[in-house]
């Protein structure tokens, strides 16, 4: 790693790190190549250090925008893959569960995914309420109070949602889950930044085979 703001020790004061440069470590972290995979890696270490010790936000932003893959030119960034456990559990991306402010939810919802890309999206009651698809929480008021059974979808628009338990970063999924999705154990999910509403969690679809053509490091992980 080019010296000059990459490396911190983490008792580096908050006042000392806001005197740093905050252009110069911005051009620092897109001046690298993306094809760089130990560099890529060790910025993603550092964002969630700068993230978690309440270092200067802008920076952190910074270094989290440069990790994350982008597949394609213009495209969505992807924050990694996700295998489906024999237990049928799933982890969700550290940058993903940090950047959709998951941390102490114990449930989450579920939405089905597009016919192109399959699998599902997640988001929380939280983010929902503040969208216009918060309609759905008036069509289906079980829903909203978790009356509903675990992992049981109910329509809407076209899509079903439903929820299921998380604990940490750990989603579990359920067998009629997979079952009206599609899904199976060992499917691997890709994380992509989708809106401010939800991230995707696809398993075909054009981005999937971007993502398993790109020389790109796209992490994965396991419950």
């Amino acid at each position: 790693i080019p010296s000059g703001g990459a490396k911190s020790e983490g008792k580096t004061s908050k006042t000392s790190n806001n005197n740093m440069s905050r252009n110069n470590l911005y051009g620092l972290t897109m001046g690298f190549k993306k094809y760089d995979v130990a560099k890529v890696t060790c910025f993603s270490e550092k964002a969630m250090e700068c993230y978690e010790t309440k270092y200067d936000y802008w920076l952190c932003l910074s270094l989290f925008k440069t990790h994350m893959p982008q597949i394609a030119k213009g495209g969505k960034f992807v924050f990694g893959w996700s295998e489906i456990s024999p237990g049928l559990q799933v982890r969700i991306p550290p940058q993903t569960y940090r950047e959709y402010n998951l941390k102490g939810l114990d449930r989450v919802i579920i939405i089905s995914g597009s016919k192109t890309s399959g699998g599902l999206c997640v988001t929380t009651k939280s983010l929902l309420e503040g969208s216009v698809m918060g309609q759905l929480f008036c069509e289906h008021p079980q829903l909203a109070d978790y009356q509903t059974k675990v992992g049981d979808l109910l329509k809407y628009k076209g899509r079903l949602y439903g929820w299921v338990s998380m604990n940490g970063e750990v989603v579990q999924l359920t067998d009629n889950v997979l079952k009206k999705l599609g899904l199976k154990i060992g499917d691997r999910l890709l994380s992509i930044r989708g809106s401010n509403i939800a991230f995707v969690m696809a398993v075909k679809g054009p981005k999937i085979e971007a993502a398993n053509k790109t020389e790109l490091h796209i992490p994965v992980f396991f419950p």
